[in-house]
Order: C-alpha cells, then structure tokens, then sequence
C-alpha cells in the first residue's frame, strides 16, 4: 500500500515556493519601453513536486524585490548596444525563458563590454542563476539545478539557493550536503515547516535519530499548543525507529539499501535483496519502468513492533511505502517455509517506490497507483484470470478511484484494491498486451498524471474506462492479465 508519504508532505510545501526569478525582478534602466516590459509573472509556481492528500503551506517568499530602477544619472553611462542588450535579457527573463535569459547573460559576460554594463550584469547574476536553477527543478533535472544553484551559492548564500539545493542533495542521495544545507538554512528560517520535515527525513536516511530528537525537543519549546502535539507524535516516532535501529544493521546492493534485525533477520537479508533484484529487472524489461536514480531504502521489522515505528499505518497493512518500503516480517518467513507472500509484499511496494522517483513524488490516481502494484505483485508468470468473491459486491463510484485508499475502511479498502487490478485487466485486455508498457514508460517528472493523460494511449478516457469495466464487471465477466 502506499501511504501519504513523508516525503510527499515535503516536497509538497517546495512546491509552493514559487520560482524565484517571478518574484525577484532584474533590475533595468529606466527607459519607457523596458518599464512597460518589466512587469514579472509572479504566480509561476514550482510545481514538479505535490501532493493529493495534504498541501503544506509555504508562501512565495516575502521579499518581494519589486524593480528598482537605477538613477537617470547612471543610464548616461549605457551605450544604445548596451542598452538593446539589456532590453534583450529582460524580454527573455519577463517571457519565462529563464534558460535563454541565463545563456544570454553567459554569452554577454564572454564579451567586451564598457564597466557599466558589466556591473549592472553582474549585478544580476544571482537572480539569474537562482532561476534557472529552480526551472531546471521543476523540469525534475537535479543535475543541471545544483550546477546553477553551486554557481548562485558562490556569489552568496540565500534561503532559496540552500532550499533548492538541499532537496537536490536530497533526491540525488548527497545526504551529508542536505543535511549541511538545511542546518543552514534552519538558522536562518527556523519556522519553514517543510524543510523541518526535510530535515528530518535527512536526518532519518543518516540514522541519526539522536539530533532528530534533539532537534524536535528544540523546536517543541517556541511551539504553540497544535504544534506541541504532533511535535510529541514524531518524537514518540522518532523514539521507536531510534530504539529498533539499535538492533539493526543495513547491507546494500546496487539498488537498494536494506536495514534489518541484526542475526534474528538474518536468514532474510540475501533473499530479500534477490527478490528486490529479480523484480526490479522484471519491472524494467517487462513493463517500462525505469532503475532507480537514487537507492531504495527498505526496512524489516518484526511484525509486533510495525504499529509502534509505523503508527498511522492501517491495521490491513501488509506493508507500506512512504518514501521508505517498510516490511513487518512474519514468523513463518524466518523459517524459510513460504516467501512467497514476502515476495508479493516486496513487488507491491517496489511497484510505489519506482513510481515516486518516475514522477518526482507527485501523485498519482491510486487506481493506477494501486492497481499496478497489485497487478505486479504476482510474478508475471503466474497471474492468473481475475476470480470473482462469492459477494463480490457493486463496482465503486469513479470518485472512489481517485481518493487515498488509506481513508477507507477495512472493507471499502478491499474493495477498492480489488476492483484497481479489474481496472487494469480491462486495460490489457482492451488494447494490446504492450499496453501498460507505452503507459508506464511515458511516465516522467514533467508528464501529466491525470487519469485521461495516463490512458491516452488505450484510447480510452476514465469516464469511458469505468462504464466498459463496470459493465464487466456487473456481469462478473473473468479477465485476467495477458502474459509477458
């Protein structure tokens, strides 16, 4: 099952940071016409990163640097080439080319220019820099963004360097120079509520769940009474993942990072790591996702300590994911007698991690999201025809599909798996058996993630999807996954 994730609450409130160039105008000589053109879009937001299930509030930053026109006096000293090209990086930058803007300005500074103009360009570097650099963010390109943010960083640190660059850190697996960024930025900011929780997160992946404590016990003394008491909630979290990560130990492959009970976990360690493996190149070869970017990070816990680390996970969850895949073992794996309900466990989850570092941790419908999982979870070869219950029960409304499944009751939420993996046989077996292929291949960071965008492909629209499935499924017509 997939959870509202820690890391989706995070990088939800970073997506409401708005792309700083919109809110930090260059400044221009005063002339009529580049007046008239200066006026910045400023509800141009970053918004690569988000969540369906809660939309932590972080406004556009306050300093709102509207543009401060230089005086008359020192337009004198720009020539009519200078001014044009000024003229031609304002348009750029106003229009939200922010990669033109920056290019211009790289190819400006290569050329001789009086000091006037270099001084006024150089005066606008970081502005520049700083917007190209959460542009190439939004476009979910890490690599390109910290490039221009270290370029920013090195004309002066700011509050929207160190954020940019701290998520970066953080989703490209620099955690050390996240960690370092965000402490930074905390002294600077100690009430931005979504790098607090990216703090944390840090902080979670270095194990360091000592400074998690002290820090949280910092923070509760300025805190209000609502504050107080989720502050208390993740210290109790904190607490117990602090206390079971004395008896852990962690062993990596190439792609995942496992952290399990050190000797009573044992016997699973290598097993898990090959069934993680064997899945991940299934998915990869079979079905159009893509290897990871940054390691999975994936935790066992004996199953009577899962609801103590795991508290607002549902008491039907085999396993969950959020931002983390996190596995209550039972007793029956230890003894080695059938991992075939760990392996179903681990597909499933795996199937969520691929899809948050495919679309930057943005949300999918959970009829998709689930439904894949659930289609995934059985190796390919042994999917069968979809069986019906004796009460099966009536096809859920439409808008039941698209709300978090985690809300629903025991039964609503059987429900809504089982008919998510109908939902996807009626897929396959409407269009060809590549089809969940071209789906989950064109799945990206910039890519639409509506029901409709998603199934483009198939020809079909949601609408049309759940009235043919419906149907289907009214009759309790079996059907089931075509072989790979």
């Amino acid at each position: 099952m997939k959870m509202p994730t820690v890391k989706k609450y995070i990088f939800a409130g970073l997506s409401c940071l708005a792309i700083y160039g919109a809110v930090t105008a260059i400044q221009a000589p005063k002339t009529d016409e580049l007046s008239q053109k200066s006026k910045l879009r400023n509800t141009e937001q970053i918004t690569t990163i988000s969540s369906a299930d809660k939309q932590p509030h972080n406004p556009v930053p306050a300093n709102v640097e509207k543009i401060k026109l230089k005086p008359e006096k020192e337009h004198r000293a720009f020539s009519a080439v200078d001014q044009k090209a000024i003229q031609s990086l304002q348009l750029k930058f106003n229009s939200g080319d922010y990669f033109g803007a920056m290019a211009l300005a790289d190819t400006y500074s290569l050329e001789e220019r009086n000091p006037a103009f270099r001084e006024w360009l150089d005066s606008q570097m970081q502005i520049l820099l700083t917007t190209a650099a959460w542009a190439h963010l939004k476009l979910g390109d890490c690599s390109k963004a910290i490039s221009f943010f270290r370029r920013a960083e090195a004309l002066g640190r700011t509050q929207e360097i160190s954020k940019g660059l701290a998520y970066c850190y953080r989703k490209t697996g620099q955690l050390y120079a996240a960690e370092e960024q965000l402490e930074w930025f905390l002294q600077q900011n100690a009430n931005d509520k979504s790098v607090q929780a990216l703090y944390l997160d840090v902080l979670e992946s270095l194990g360091d769940f000592v400074k998690s404590e002290r820090y949280l016990s910092d923070i509760q003394d300025s805190a209000n009474n609502s504050e107080r008491k989720d502050i208390l909630k993740q210290l109790t979290r904190v607490k117990s993942k602090q206390l079971e990560s004395d008896y852990q130990q962690t062993q990596t492959s190439q792609y995942f990072t496992l952290s399990y009970r050190r000797i009573e976990h044992e016997i699973l360690s290598e097993q898990v790591l090959d069934l993680l493996d064997a899945a991940l190149q299934e998915f990869v070869v079979d079905f159009g996702f893509r290897e990871p970017n940054v390691q999975i990070e994936v935790l066992l816990y004996p199953a009577d300590k899962f609801k103590n680390i795991v508290p607002d996970s549902p008491d039907w969850a085999e396993g969950l994911f959020d931002g983390r895949m996190r596995i209550p073992v039972k007793n029956s794996w230890l003894q080695n007698k059938n991992l075939t309900a760990l392996d179903r466990i681990l597909r499933h989850e795996l199937v969520h991690a691929l899809f948050a570092q495919m679309t930057d941790f943005r949300q999918l419908p959970p009829w998709f999201d689930e439904g894949i999982a659930q289609r995934l979870s059985c190796n390919t070869s042994q999917c069968t025809t979809f069986s019906f219950a004796p009460k099966a029960g009536s096809f859920l409304q439409k808008n039941d599909f698209l709300k978090s499944y985690t809300s629903y009751s025991t039964v609503k939420a059987g429900q809504a798996y089982r008919q998510s993996l109908y939902l996807i046989y009626a897929i396959e077996n409407h269009s060809n058996r590549e089809s969940l292929k071209t789906i989950i291949s064109k799945i990206t960071a910039q890519s639409s993630l509506t029901s409709d965008a998603l199934l483009k492909p198939t020809g079909l629209t949601f609408y049309e999807l759940i009235h043919k499935t419906k149907t289907q499924w009214d009759k309790r017509i079996s059907i089931g996954a075509r072989s790979y």
